[in-house]
């Protein structure tokens, strides 16, 4: 059984939560991190030694210690990310065990239906993917991911959709208040900044053209599916059955038009011939 086999029939969330009197949750050994949320009646407790709950309903991060193929201990981080709205210090709780990690531990970051929100704080996010965890992470498109967390998921290293996933990268929208002159001078520093970020998120990467770029900057939204995140390098996987199928075999399976049954076979074949009969 594969690490994200074992992840995928982990008990659900919601079935453990008779041990929020305890202020624990487990999921196969994970133990609660940091709650991003809200509830007052947990204000100030220990969840684990190492953090305490942080602040709005959006995130949650959880933690479990785990062994490499060599017997090394290491931690894997596994952070549900939902819509990046944060208005405070409560994102700092969730990012800093993040700064802690070591050279050996791993992060999964799980999107199951992200609009996006702050390009600022999903930036403190994708800062720490691109200089604290390079070649260490994983994001896994469960549902939806739009906006700023599109922009998070494809700063992963490894990216994982469903068969179902489906991505949408737009530019960026807001407001800005203040005396003319203060509002002229953000307006404009957050269309060359925000304009820069995006480019590098979408061209940058090979995932859009200069001329679909040019569309979008007009106002052109675009959504994918997972067929299209897979040709354009959006997502490097699909969980398929269970199985993480690289792009370029999953691609070449439905070129053949097989059915479910047939990919599964070929691939067991290719990738785990020991578990043929």
């Amino acid at each position: 059984m594969s690490i994200l086999d074992k992840y995928n029939r982990a008990e659900p969330l919601a079935q453990q939560s008779q041990e929020f009197p305890e202020m624990r949750i487990s999921m196969e050994g994970y133990e609660l991190l940091a709650v991003v949320g809200d509830v007052a009646s947990m204000e100030g407790v220990d969840l684990t030694p190492k953090d305490k709950r942080v602040g709005n309903e959006n995130h949650t991060l959880f933690v479990k210690k785990m062994e490499n193929e060599d017997g090394k201990e290491y931690y894997h981080y596994r952070l549900f990310l939902g819509p990046i709205l944060e208005w405070g210090p409560s994102f700092n709780d969730l990012i800093n065990p993040l700064y802690e990690m070591s050279e050996e531990d791993r992060l999964e970051i799980r999107i199951m239906a992200s609009p996006g929100g702050a390009i600022d704080y999903g930036m403190a996010l994708i800062n720490v993917l691109n200089n604290q965890l390079i070649g260490r992470s994983t994001g896994i498109l469960d549902s939806t991911a739009a906006s700023m967390a599109s922009s998070v998921y494809v700063n992963c290293h490894k990216r994982i959709c469903h068969p179902h996933s489906t991505i949408m990268f737009h530019y960026y929208w807001g407001g800005a208040f203040g005396k003319g002159q203060e509002l002229m001078a953000q307006a404009d520093h957050h269309h060359g900044k925000f304009t820069s970020i995006i480019r590098e998120h979408t061209v940058g990467k090979g995932f859009l053209t200069e001329e679909e770029f040019n569309r979008l900057t007009d106002g052109k939204d675009y959504w994918f599916d997972a067929k299209e995140m897979l040709t354009r390098g959006i997502a490097t996987h699909i969980m398929f059955k269970g199985h993480d199928i690289e792009a370029s075999e999953f691609l070449d399976y439905l070129s053949q038009n097989l059915s479910d049954e047939e990919i599964l076979r070929l691939h067991i074949e290719k990738d785990h011939p020991e578990l043929m009969e």
